[in-house]
């Protein structure tokens, strides 16, 4: 197996994370601070239309990369993953709404007509563990082990934001590793060995149960 990505992915991975990711609005701010001059000490009022300024920088400047995330072209991704979130039916959302993160998990495998130990060795989890989330409809699981699951399952991006969501986690814009995931969803690439490649090519955490 290899133990390097092709240059290809590297490229394809690298136009991917430029083009969405969005600095928090902390980072946004510490680099308007910096480049922002100096207010008087002796000046409130010039203190505090100048830490304005810095505000409403922030949100130009977020805003401004919202707009360029959403319009810029998404590399490899199939077409009809342009618009994840209308992949499933209202039906489907409405129908499942109030599922736990484990029932919906399991839902999911039943529905797929997957065996639990074809499921936990893929997310490369301990049967012990995967025993535990089964007995227990309220297990609050960690955001390692809900990615993990959710690639086993090989789920879309709309709907690992789904299973995601229901244990209050997010793949956020504002996270490489989050975008490198994201990004493999994307391409329909569910390989944990492959993923943990390119977090490691990232010097990102690599994913664990």
């Amino acid at each position: 197996m290899a133990d390097r990505l092709s240059p290809d992915i590297l490229e394809s991975l690298k136009s991917y994370i430029e083009t969405h990711f969005i600095p928090s609005v902390f980072e946004e701010a510490e680099v308007s601070e910096i480049k922002a001059p100096a207010a008087k000490k002796d000046n409130k009022l010039f203190g505090f239309l100048g830490a304005a300024s810095n505000a409403n920088a922030v949100m130009f400047t977020g805003a401004g990369k919202c707009a360029a995330r959403e319009s810029a072209p998404m590399e490899m991704a199939p077409m009809e993953d342009v618009d994840a979130y209308d992949a499933r039916s209202l039906e489907d959302v409405v129908r499942n709404i109030s599922d736990t993160w484990q029932e919906s998990l399991f839902r999911i495998i039943d529905e797929k007509g997957l065996a639990d130990t074809d499921v936990y060795k893929k997310a490369g989890i301990d049967r012990k563990l995967f025993s535990k989330i089964r007995s227990n409809k309220d297990y609050k699981p960690k955001k390692d082990t809900a990615v993990v699951l959710a690639l086993a399952l090989e789920l879309n991006l709309d709907e690992t934001r789904d299973i995601l969501g229901r244990a209050g986690y997010a793949l956020s814009p504002s996270s490489i590793s989050d975008l490198i995931i994201e990004y493999f969803i994307t391409n329909e690439i569910y390989d944990l060995y492959t993923i943990n490649l390119a977090l490691f090519e990232h010097k990102q955490p690599l994913l664990s149960e």
